[in-house]
């Protein structure tokens, strides 16, 4: 997990199998699905600038000239700077641009509550396992 996380990417168990993805590369993936205005019943949303960052530093220590060495992404006003071990400077850039990506990952959201729609359910449900508190409509 700590390797994904260090080169920007996320984990996930899907179909009994684990999954690792490329965070950024899936998000600039087409959309499955628009939504139009007329399916939200009600939504809200919240972006916040508060521990993010438009560019970061990476400083790591040469393996072989045992030279202290800094990477950097995107210099701009709020820079995410961090050190540890790197074998090289391509190196030190992807993990500083995974840290940039994470810390700014989350930062922005929605939630909303759609119309009911078939194509966004992943799996099938039976109502034979429906808890006693919960009705279709939790479906």
């Amino acid at each position: 997990m700590q390797v994904c996380e260090s080169y920007g990417y996320a984990m996930k168990v899907y179909a009994q199998k684990i999954v690792v993805f490329d965070r950024e590369a899936y998000k600039k993936k087409d959309p499955v699905l628009t939504i139009r205005e007329s399916d939200i019943e009600s939504w809200s949303w919240k972006k916040t600038l508060a521990g993010t960052y438009t560019g970061g530093e990476y400083t790591y220590t040469d393996p072989i000239t045992e030279e202290e060495i800094k990477a950097t992404v995107r210099t701009a006003t709020r820079i995410l700077k961090h050190s540890g071990k790197a074998d090289n400077l391509a190196d030190a850039e992807r993990k500083i641009q995974a840290a940039v990506d994470s810390a700014n990952h989350g930062h922005t959201t929605i939630s909303m509550t759609i119309t009911g729609n078939a194509t966004l359910v992943a799996t099938p449900v039976s109502y034979t396992h429906l808890r006693a508190h919960e009705t279709r409509r939790h479906l």
